[in-house]
């Protein structure tokens, strides 16, 4: 069986043998997920949400998606009016919110531009959503700011600093700037890994088309418990943590301060693969990459673009002197082999 790679339940219950490993045969799939999983510890506590979202929402034969969104369907019948369902795809998807959808949920409206989820067991979340083209900032209850890329997601339990500093992104990439608490520390949770800190900025990348996510540290200093290293893994400024699709890692120097570049509207690429830089554009402007020859995803590129520049142009500037060009079509940017 050909490995993935799975971040979140959701890549696990889109996945016809994992499926059949929670229904309990055939005997071959149990065993690839049961040795799967010894030789995936790191991944245990999504692999175990996972399971027990497949209980809940009943994923069987008809597929995730088809399944989601009939219960989602079911629990539109039992909430009152004026009350909504939360769209938490992404968010269920994320570890920490699996817990929300419970046999008792209930529903709570916030402010706009955010929705809070209640559950009997477990934190109330506040969520952030920064859209396609959009970037947004947030200032939370200790006076850290944290800017949200396009396309993406940050979870804030509502009793944020009460107790301690915890948020989640469940999906995209962000930049914090964290007020120094030395009793506090300040912890960001995603795809399983927890990046902790007292006081500092950094930019987290780890958006769901992107198989494996980028942690790049700017000022101070930060501890990244992966999952997949012995020992939590210790930044320096002008580090930057990388972790790839098959679950290993690296630490190089980077010019840090590219990396946060996005927060006013640039677009800067730094030996990123034509893929990554896809998916960047994608979230950016919406548009929709098909790659018709596999080697253009491998090709790297260096390249800085103004704010507000068309999405015609940087494919432009970005095919020259290069074998490879963009082909247009509403949408949709089919990428080719010159």
């Amino acid at each position: 069986m050909e490995e993935q790679y799975y971040a979140l339940p959701e890549d696990f219950l889109s996945d016809i043998t994992f499926c059949n490993y929670c229904k309990g045969a055939p005997e071959k799939d149990v065993q690839y997920w049961t040795n799967w999983l010894k030789a995936h510890p790191g991944m245990a506590h999504i692999f175990r949400e996972a399971e027990h979202l497949y209980k809940m929402i009943g994923v069987y034969d008809e597929g995730y998606q088809q399944a989601f969104e009939r219960f989602s369907n079911e629990i539109h019948t039992t909430i009152q009016p004026k009350r909504r369902w939360l769209n938490v795809r992404n968010a269920v998807a994320a570890a920490s919110l699996l817990a929300l959808v419970s046999a008792s949920l209930y529903y709570t409206l916030r402010p706009a531009g955010t929705t809070a989820v209640a559950q009997v067991s477990g934190p109330l979340y506040d969520t952030i959503d920064a859209g396609i083209g959009q970037v947004r900032s947030i200032r939370l209850a200790d006076s850290s700011t944290v800017v949200l890329n396009s396309h993406s997601r940050l979870l804030i339990p509502t009793d944020y600093n009460k107790h301690e500093r915890k948020v989640i992104l469940a999906e995209g990439e962000a930049f914090f700037d964290v007020t120094h608490h030395a009793n506090h520390p300040f912890t960001v949770k995603s795809k399983g890994v927890e990046t902790r800190v007292l006081g500092t900025s950094f930019n987290v990348q780890a958006y769901t088309e992107k198989a494996g996510m980028r942690i790049t540290l700017l000022t101070g200093s930060i501890s990244v418990h992966t999952g997949i290293a012995p020992q939590p893994i210790l930044l320096k400024p002008d580090e930057q943590l990388t972790i790839s699709a098959d679950r290993t890692y690296a630490v190089q120097r980077v010019p840090a301060a590219r990396y946060s570049k996005w927060i006013n509207g640039e677009l800067d690429f730094y030996g990123q693969s034509l893929q990554d830089i896809a998916a960047t554009l994608s979230t950016r402007y919406g548009a929709i990459f098909v790659f018709t020859d596999n080697r253009c995803r491998k090709e790297l590129f260096t390249a800085s673009f103004d704010k507000g520049m068309p999405l015609k142009k940087v494919l432009a500037l970005l095919s020259i002197n290069r074998n490879i060009y963009f082909e247009q079509k509403g949408d949709t940017v089919l990428v080719h082999m010159r």
